[in-house]
C-alpha cells in the first residue's frame, strides 16, 4: 500500500470530515515534511487559520488512538503523529510506537502561536540544513534584536523528531564550547572521557560514540565561526 493510501485510509478510519482529510493529508506528505503551515493552506485554497484549526480537530481524533498526542505541545504533535502513522504503515496495523526520547537543552520559548510571520524563514532554514548528507552549516545573521536566537529556538522545537541524535545548544560566549559539549554527552549520554586526556580528545571521543542520527548543533551569539565554531565540530570522512 502506498504512503497516500494508507494515510486515506487512516482519515476514513478516524472518521475524518472531507475538509480534515484533505489537510490532514496534505501535511502527512513525504514531500511536504519542510513546508509551512501557510503554504500547505495556500495550496488548499484555504486559510491559515482554518488549516491550523483543521489540523487540532485532527490532532484531537487521532488522540483517541494515541494518547500521547494529548500531552504534547502543538509543534510536537506533528511530528508524533507522523512516528506514529510511519511505524503503523512499515509494521502493520496492529504496531503502536513508542516516541523516542529525543536529547536536547533547547531554552525555553515564546508559545508558538505567538510566533507568527516567520512561516518562510523557518522553511528557508529547515531547507537549507538539507543541503548535504554529512554535514550543512547554515548562519542565521542579522542586526541585534531581530529575533534570530528565537527563530533558531522555534526551529529546532519544531524540528525535533527530525535530529534523532539530539539537538545541542550551545552558547559561543562565557563557557568553552568545548567544555559545553562534553557536558551535554556526560548528562545525557553518560558519556564520560578520561579527566587527563586533552580536550580534543576528549571531544572526538564523544563524537566517536555520539547518540546514532542526524544531529542538530546550534551555536549561539557567534561573532567568530574560525574561533568560536570550527575547532569543535567534528572531523568527518568525506
Amino acid at each position: 500500500m502506498q504512503w497516500a493510501d494508507f494515510l486515506a485510509n487512516e482519515a476514513a478510519t478516524h472518521s475524518l470530515s472531507p475538509e480534515q482529510t484533505a489537510a490532514f493529508v496534505e501535511r502527512l506528505k513525504t514531500e511536504n515534511s519542510g513546508k509551512s503551515e501557510a503554504k500547505l493552506a495556500s495550496e488548499l485554497n484555504i486559510g491559515a487559520a482554518a488549516f491550523k484549526k483543521r489540523m487540532t480537530e485532527v490532532y484531537d481524533k487521532f488522540a483517541q488512538s494515541y494518547p500521547e498526542l494529548a500531552n504534547s505541545e502543538s509543534r510536537g504533535k506533528l511530528e508524533k503523529l507522523r512516528a506514529c502513522l510511519t511505524a503503523k504503515y512499515n509494521g502493520g496495523q496492529d504496531a503502536h510506537p513508542t516516541i523516542k526520547e529525543i536529547h536536547q537543552n533547547i531554552p525555553p520559548a515564546v508559545p508558538f502561536e505567538k510566533f507568527v510571520g516567520r512561516e518562510a524563514e523557518l522553511e528557508t532554514l529547515h531547507s537549507s540544513l538539507q543541503t548535504s548528507q554529512q554535514v550543512a552549516i547554515v548562519a542565521v545573521a542579522g542586526m541585534g534584536g531581530v529575533g534570530k536566537t528565537e527563530l533558531a529556538t522555534q526551529y529546532a522545537k519544531q524540528h525535533l523528531q527530525n535530529y534523532q541524535g539530539g539537538v545541542c545548544w550551545l552558547s559561543a560566549q562565557g563557557i568553552d564550547v568545548g567544555i559545553q559539549i562534553l557536558r551535554f554527552a556526560e548528562l545525557k549520554f553518560k558519556l564520560i572521557a578520561p579527566d587527563d586526556w586533552e580536550l580534543a580528545d576528549r571531544l572526538r571521543y564523544c563524537w566517536q560514540n555520539w547518540e546514532k542520527g542526524k544531529v542538530l548543533l546550534v551555536f549561539d551569539d557567534v561573532s567568530d565561526y574560525k574561533k568560536q565554531v570550527q575547532p569543535y565540530l567534528p572531523l568527518l570522512k568525506i
